[in-house]
């Protein structure tokens, strides 16, 4: 063996024996380990500390002494000796025969013969070759033989558990096994602070004693937040709590002391909390244990009154009621608008004191939940009310959601009166009038009453009216106070409205009622149940409503007044089949919880019905008085049709391999097919020169009528004639460019010819507009709504789809963005669905 060998082998030897003495030191402390595990356990999970000190005593000592007993296998510990460590190379280096230990052995006799002599040779040469191999091996526990069932790992996580419940209390609980009292538990004083402005602001709440909060006040501690917004202060650990409000100075500093807010803790979970409302801009300082612990600057946002003003003149509705313009504004949302009607008193009334009303109220109709900046009109019908026909005052008011009101200007007018036909009618009104205005005279009433009951035959048509005048006469005679004499007032009003309507007030009223239950409704976000239900009864009302008003027609209709079998609003027919599709679009959408769409239809509901009276026949117009204009975009649209025809087809059409084109070589199975695709390729030529022509004839027709062609249609029929070469030379991909060019181009100069058409149409007799026929087709050639205004357009139409459409459209969005991922696809095709998509984007 050489010398590096050697030097080899003591470190390979030193080496396991530190292996070898690490086992031995390793098995000697696993019972100490446990014990002292188990001591540290019971002592900081508290439980030491519940028993008297007597037991505490006598489980300390058990414990040391069963600590110090397991530390004898310490004494017993000692160096490994030299042939262990030997043992120990060979047996983890899997050498047999033990070379290691032999190494040193020699020949019995070393002047052997040849033979011999080169034997053992080989032999040391062996043993040589496996000194490279020697490894000591890393040191084994044999904890497993001392612990079969693993207990120690129990212990340790047990060890685990108490120090994350009960790490940070160690100290308590060392101070505990000093003596017999316990200790009183020590409270951490805590500060949380935070202001959570009003829930309409919409905005979130700032967390004044977060570090990021603390970082953001360093440029600027001034705190701004709504006002209305309220600071919450909850300390915890401290006997009482004091948070003093001052006024601010210039720079920023305390001024005077306004309040002195004062908690102390309610219970034993030791937390003194006070909530403060800012109102005004103020320092707040939050002082305990004797000193100022926190301080901010607190500036407010200003939460401004609500704005609302009579935007216009006031309309009377063909229902004998009147409509007030409005328009409010507020700084964070409008929750409700109503009106006040105040009677405007005439001191020349001499004859008596009239009969006293209370001003009547009414609510306006919001487009959506808490706008901002709204405007529309207050229908209202007040014809009912006794001061019908009297000089009112009329006063606008908005409140926000912060309860604040605002108030618009005073408007003077005469409150509308309800015009009757019927004679009896008309009687009783004016009979109704003077019984309010002087009620002591009632007995002239009465005589007047008697009179007409008395009349020729003929003039009470039916015995229910005669009946009712008897009730009423008998009534008013019979009244002693003024009470019941406003009980006959009102009868006054009911058979006269019997008298000239039957039963369509009645139904009329019950619609109302209904249509203001589901307002208030979906207003206040009732329960879905509920919202159903009402719009249910909303239905049945308007069904009933609808029925009463065909039989008013039809009587209309025996009386020789010529109408039609429809309604009409402002001069635009309404038919029973469009309120019924409203009203499902108003179920639709609050049974998908869109309630403020639902809210804004029902709004526009109610400017239908206040405004709906029956249709009187229309002289139907003569068609061959349709303007040129209308005749020239009929024909663009046709034009339209056909070219998105034959883009279709286009793009069906065979790609032509240009490879084969060039070299002219062909397959006979393919032979038949590309005669075909070039027989369709022919086709599709002549049918774009076709349209191209048309254009052409087209253009020179608007020409002669002296309508201006616009610019989009030269550039459609340029993009024409390139998509006509195109096909020709048998290029797809470019001639669908081309061709959607050319349809961009029709579709700009269809909307530049429909808006044209609608401005030459205002005011002239024959030409699209109101009351014409023309009035029904609302939309482009490409079926999307054209841009128009006026009387039969805005908020009565229905600008919101169909649920089938919406459907529909979430399909064919879904398809094309699916194709247009799919990159497997030829690049024409994904190409054109990207310019699909881009054209609905």
């Amino acid at each position: 063996m050489n010398e590096s060998q050697q030097r080899i082998l003591r470190i390979k030897i030193l080496q396991a024996r530190l292996s070898l003495f690490w086992e031995q030191l390793w098995q000697a402390s696993f019972w100490p380990m446990m014990i002292s595990g188990i001591i540290l356990l019971v002592i900081f999970s508290g439980g030491l500390g519940h028993l008297p000190s007597s037991l505490r005593l006598v489980f300390l000592g058990l414990a040391s002494i069963a600590f110090l007993f397991s530390c004898r296998s310490f004494i017993t510990l000692a160096w490994p000796s030299r042939t262990k460590a030997l043992r120990r190379l060979e047996k983890q280096s899997n050498l047999s025969h033990r070379p290691i230990t032999a190494w040193h052995d020699e020949l019995a006799d070393p002047n052997g013969n040849a033979q011999t002599q080169e034997i053992w040779q080989r032999h040391k040469n062996q043993q040589n070759e496996q000194f490279s191999k020697l490894t000591p091996g890393p040191p084994r526990s044999n904890w497993m033989y001392l612990d079969p069932w693993a207990w120690r790992f129990t212990l340790a996580i047990l060890l685990l558990v108490t120090a994350v419940l009960n790490g940070q209390n160690w100290r308590y609980e060392l101070a505990r096994l000093a003596g017999d009292t316990p200790l009183k538990n020590v409270q951490i004083v805590t500060l949380d602070a935070w202001i959570s402005p009003p829930a309409y602001t919409r905005k979130p709440p700032l967390l004044l004693t977060s570090e990021a909060f603390k970082k953001s006040l360093a440029n600027d501690d001034n705190i701004i937040v709504p006002e209305g917004s309220k600071l919450k202060v909850r300390v915890n650990g401290v006997s009482k709590l004091s948070i003093v409000l001052s006024s601010q100075l210039e720079d920023g500093g305390p001024g005077d002391e306004l309040q002195t807010i004062t908690a102390q803790p309610e219970d034993d979970t030791g937390f003194s909390e006070a909530t403060i409302v800012l109102k005004r801009p103020v320092h707040i300082a939050v002082r305990y244990e004797n000193k100022v612990q926190a301080d901010w600057k607190v500036a407010l946002i200003p939460d401004d009154a609500p704005v609302v003003d009579i935007s216009g003149k006031l309309t009377i509705t063909p229902t004998g009621g009147f409509a007030v313009p409005w328009q409010v504004q507020d700084d964070y949302g409008v929750s409700s608008l109503s009106g006040t009607l105040t009677l405007v008193t005439n001191n020349s009334n001499s004859k008596g004191t009239p009969l006293k009303y209370e001003a009547p109220v009414f609510s306006a109709s919001l487009p959506r939940l808490n706008p901002k900046n709204a405007k529309g009109r207050a229908f209202q019908d007040l014809t009912a009310h006794p001061w019908a026909g009297q000089q009112v005052q009329l006063t606008m008011t908005a409140k926000d959601q912060a309860g604040q009101t605002g108030k618009s200007r005073e408007i003077v007018f005469r409150l509308p009166e309800r015009e009757f036909r019927k004679p009896v009618a008309r009687i009783l009104i004016e009979q109704r009038g003077k019984l309010v205005q002087m009620p002591d005279e009632k007995f002239k009433t009465v005589k007047s009453l008697a009179a007409l009951m008395a009349w020729p035959e003929g003039l009470i048509k039916k015995s229910g009216t005669y009946l009712g005048l008897r009730i009423i006469a008998t009534a008013l005679h019979r009244a002693k106070t003024r009470k019941q004499i406003k009980v006959s007032v009102n009868e006054f009003w009911k058979l006269a409205l019997a008298i000239e309507d039957g039963d369509l007030s009645e139904a009329r009223r019950k619609l109302e009622a209904a249509r203001r239950a589901l307002q208030k409704a979906l207003k206040e976000g009732a329960d879905p149940k509920k919202i159903a239900e009402l719009t249910k009864n909303l239905k049945n009302a308007l069904n009933e409503f609808m029925e009463a008003m065909a039989r008013q027609m039809q009587q209309a209709q025996a009386n020789n007044q010529q109408q039609q079998n429809g309604l009409r609003q402002n001069g635009r027919q309404i038919r029973a089949r469009d309120l019924q599709k409203m009203m499902d679009n108003i179920e639709n959408l609050a049974k998908s919880g869109a309630n403020d769409a639902a809210q804004e239809m029902l709004s526009q509901l109610e400017n239908i019905l206040k405004n709906l009276q029956p249709g009187l026949a229309q002289k139907p117009m003569d068609p061959q008085r349709t303007p040129p204009a209308a005749k020239s975009l009929e024909e663009l649209t046709e034009l339209m049709r056909k070219q998105q025809q034959l883009m279709d087809k286009t793009f069906k059409m065979p790609e032509q391999n240009n490879d084969d084109k060039r070299s002219g070589k062909k397959q006979n199975g393919k032979n038949d097919d590309k005669q075909q695709g070039a027989k369709n390729g022919d086709q599709l030529v002549t049918q774009q020169d076709q349209l191209k022509n048309m254009l052409g004839k087209l253009m020179d027709q608007m020409s002669k009528n002296g309508l201006p062609a616009p610019r989009s249609l030269e550039q459609a029929k340029r993009a024409m004639r390139d998509a006509s070469r195109a096909l020709k030379n048998g290029r797809k991909g470019p001639a669908l460019g081309m061709q959607g060019n050319a349809m961009q181009g029709l579709r700009k100069g269809a909307e530049a010819m429909a808006k044209d058409l609608m401005q030459r149409g205002q005011g002239e007799e024959g030409n699209f507009g109101r009351h014409s026929e023309s009035s029904a087709n609302q939309n482009d050639p490409l079926g999307r709504p054209m841009p128009r205004n006026g009387a039969d357009f805005g908020p009565n139409e229905n600008i919101l789809p169909k649920e089938s459409e919406i459907l529909r459209a979430r399909d064919i969005m879904r398809a094309l963005r699916s194709r247009s991922n799919n990159r497997q696809r030829p690049k024409i095709e994904l190409d054109y669905l990207n310019r699909l998509l881009d054209g609905l984007f």
